[in-house]
């Protein structure tokens, strides 16, 4: 419970600028180092009471909050004392620094870089390099890559701060990243300091410190942001193999604890002399045990032939049709190459969701314009095992698998395009495949 939020923030302490001479009010009291006087803007060193230009190359900024703001952030209330607008050195590109500070929980920073956020905040529990200097290891076992190595410059600032914010001294900034995680290591001439970082959303913030007359665009993908459904593919792999490997097992005892019910056998000859379009009419029989499926069984004795039937089902209860058209044939031969067969004398179809009910079954046959008399004979089961929904679900989570690799990688092509320590090929689709330009 943050039960700071109860005695502080206290009134600030005033003090004078040696520069101008005019008041100003530190939130941070004592432990203030360096401030910005809100009247002749000069950066103040509290200590040698010497105040200085921030930068040479001094960038005009609207900052989001007035300083002094509170606000509570995942339960913690802060105080907003210091804002700084840095860039790269040797680099065109800004982004933004916050310093919050709270009495029992000490100083937190939020950073902002084309719309994307991530609050850090200083630990003594840092990871250890693996392997090499491109990659560390927290004491958890999670590893973080390099993303980006650079030195800061100083453009603007606000507030105040419990350190040199506009000359901090830094050698070298190295930022280590594992969505939605980070580590970041600041190398000082005699010592090093590490931040660990989370992604956090403008809207948290927002709902923080409230409104602000202006919100910075999110552009392109952050660091450290998530993605949304994110699971790595190969993970999402696993997990489908997993699911099919159960559901495997499941159809099986499933298939294993039917009993499929013959409910119907007949035979029908159809003469090639017969009238164009006869009408076969089967015997009837009864479905019962409610809604179910029948499986077709059919068998033929064709050779250099075919035979094609339209098969319908009748419901004389609910006066109900289901039709299918059904084609057989068989050829054989000799080649070159030797013999050769094409088609089959037995197939199978199924009815799903047939209702319980009286039926008789009805045939007309097609037939070629061979002069052979052709046999159809034909079985029904009632309640058969369909695996037909097991493949499509094989099919349906291949597609997904597939779907969320290339999610996973354009996010992520996105992501690290922003560092000069990636992996990944940031080549558009058609430069990858077909060795063009997007031009």
């Amino acid at each position: 419970m943050d039960n700071s939020a109860k005695i502080w923030p206290n009134a600030p302490k005033k003090v004078e600028c040696p520069s101008c001479s005019k008041g100003n009010q530190l939130y941070l009291h004592d432990a203030a180092t360096h401030y910005v006087c809100v009247h002749c803007k000069l950066f103040v060193n509290v200590s040698e009471k010497k105040a200085e230009k921030i930068s040479s190359k001094s960038q005009k900024v609207d900052f989001l909050w007035p300083i002094g703001k509170t606000g509570q952030i995942r339960g913690i209330t802060y105080q907003l004392t210091g804002a700084v607008l840095r860039k790269e050195k040797g680099a065109s590109y800004t982004w933004m620094e916050y310093c919050l500070f709270n009495p029992l929980h000490g100083y937190v920073y939020l950073s902002e870089y084309t719309g994307n956020w991530i609050l850090l905040k200083e630990t003594s529990i840092y990871p250890q390099v693996k392997i090499n200097n491109h990659t560390i290891e927290d004491a958890e076992g999670n590893s973080y890559q390099l993303f980006l190595r650079y030195q800061t410059d100083c453009l603007n600032a606000i507030g105040e701060f419990p350190y040199n914010a506009v000359d901090e001294n830094v050698k070298l900034i190295k930022e280590y990243i594992n969505p939605p995680v980070m580590y970041m290591l600041k190398e000082y001439p005699s010592e090093t300091i590490w931040f660990k970082g989370e992604h956090i959303s403008f809207k948290e913030i927002k709902e923080a410190f409230g409104d602000s007359e202006f919100a910075p665009p999110k552009i392109g993908k952050g660091s450290i942001e998530p993605q949304f459904l994110g699971i790595e593919y190969k993970s999402f792999a696993i997990y489908a193999a997993l699911t099919i490997l159960i559901m495997g097992v499941f159809t099986l005892l499933f298939e294993n604890s039917l009993e499929p019910k013959k409910v119907f056998h007949q035979s029908y000859y159809f003469n090639c002399n017969d009238s164009a379009n006869k009408v076969y009419v089967g015997e009837g029989f009864k479905l019962d045990k409610g809604i179910n499926n029948l499986e077709l069984f059919f068998h033929t004795k064709l050779e250099q032939n075919w035979v094609e039937a339209e098969i319908t089902l009748i419901n004389d209860d609910l006066d109900e049709e289901y039709t299918l058209t059904k084609e057989l044939y068989y050829y054989s031969g000799y080649d070159d190459e030797g013999s050769w067969t094409d088609g089959t004398n037995e197939s199978s179809e199924i009815f799903n969701n047939i209702p319980a009910g009286n039926y008789h079954i009805q045939v007309i046959p097609y037939l070629s314009p061979n002069p052979m008399n052709v046999s159809l004979d034909l079985e029904i089961y009632r309640g058969v095992a369909v695996r037909s929904n097991f493949y499509y679900l094989i099919g349906l989570l291949i597609i997904l698998v597939y779907l969320q690799y290339l999610r996973y990688m354009s996010f992520e092509r996105k992501r690290w395009s922003n560092s000069n320590y990636s992996t990944y090929d940031h080549r558009s689709w058609f430069e990858r495949n077909l060795g063009g330009s997007d031009e």
